[in-house]
């Protein structure tokens, strides 16, 4: 579900989620300067319920920074330590950083309010996906904070699922070649010009799902449009006859192909949108992923941008 949700985006608003990639504050760790895919200076702002940060001025806005600021961190005998905050931009006009001195009464800021998970992406960059901080690596440092110090650590590896993008990505294309080959089979299954003829209010032209396992044998196939929990009473009872007369053809027609040739990793579903008109066409014919709702979406994202 988690790659599904991060290959899917879509635009939402702030506060709540962020649809452009934002860039991170960044932490001093290990002799080194990383990304850090967390913001807690955000409790903060939520403990004293305003977002005032003295002296000020971050240049221009981004919808890559909601939040308006940069800040670097530094974690030092496993104490979180908030060592500058700053624009998220550096091309445009003459920022000035916001004064810590006055926000906090020390330059030497210890973050005592924060208390959660932190990413810390590590390896060989693999892709950015465009939503929140979903930048993909080999491996993810996961730090756990408890008033500003660090409770526990793990690292996490990305790579089986970094194998298995690039495998879906290989199958997503076989799937797109298989266009005429199907076609080819479909075009056997029905009699269209009997069905273009007939008085029965019964067309085989739609949505299909074809449901095949990770051998390439077929296993079953649905009418899409009749799988939306949406529909009235007349509607379902139509797209049940389509399905039990289309469908139950195109099955017997295209489990004569296998399609263990394309060796497909995994079960996997393809979608076909048909056309009939004095000849049949396809107009799609791709991998099928489920979209998500837009509320597994929002919840999603929420949750990759909110300390854990």
């Amino acid at each position: 579900m988690r790659l599904l949700l991060i290959i899917l985006a879509l635009s939402f608003c702030r506060p709540m989620v962020f649809a452009t990639g934002q860039t991170p504050d960044y932490i001093i760790y290990q002799q080194d300067t990383l990304p850090l895919f967390a913001n807690p200076l955000e409790q903060y702002f939520s403990l004293v319920g305003n977002r005032d940060i003295p002296d000020f001025n971050g240049g221009c806005g981004s919808t890559a920074c909601w939040r308006g600021y940069k800040a670097i961190w530094e974690l030092k005998n496993d104490s979180l330590f908030l060592r500058q905050i700053t624009s998220c931009h550096s091309d445009c006009g003459k920022p000035h950083d916001g004064n810590l001195f006055k926000m906090f009464g020390t330059q030497s800021v210890f973050a005592s309010w924060y208390s959660g998970q932190v990413t810390i992406p590590r390896g060989k960059y693999f892709e950015s996906y465009n939503m929140g901080y979903a930048s993909l690596y080999d491996y993810e440092e996961h730090l756990e904070f408890s008033s500003g110090l660090v409770k526990s650590k793990s690292v996490i590896s990305n790579l089986e699922r970094i194998e298995s993008i690039k495998l879906d990505r290989i199958l997503r294309e076989n799937v797109q070649n298989l266009k005429d080959t199907i076609l080819f089979y479909l075009g056997r299954a029905v009699n269209w010009k009997k069905i273009e003829n007939s008085n029965d209010n019964i067309w085989c032209d739609d949505d299909y799902l074809l449901y095949y396992d990770s051998t390439g044998e077929l296993r079953q196939v649905k009418i899409m449009n009749g799988l939306s929990d949406t529909l009235n009473a007349k509607d379902k009872a139509l797209y049940s006859k389509l399905d039990q007369i289309c469908s139950t053809k195109f099955l017997k027609s295209l489990s004569r192909l296998s399609l263990g040739y394309i060796k497909p990793h995994r079960n996997f579903t393809v979608r076909v949108q048909l056309f009939y008109d004095d000849k049949l066409e396809i107009w799609e014919c791709e991998l099928y992923y489920r979209r998500p709702t837009e509320k597994e979406l929002r919840d999603w994202v929420k949750e990759q941008m909110t300390p854990k």
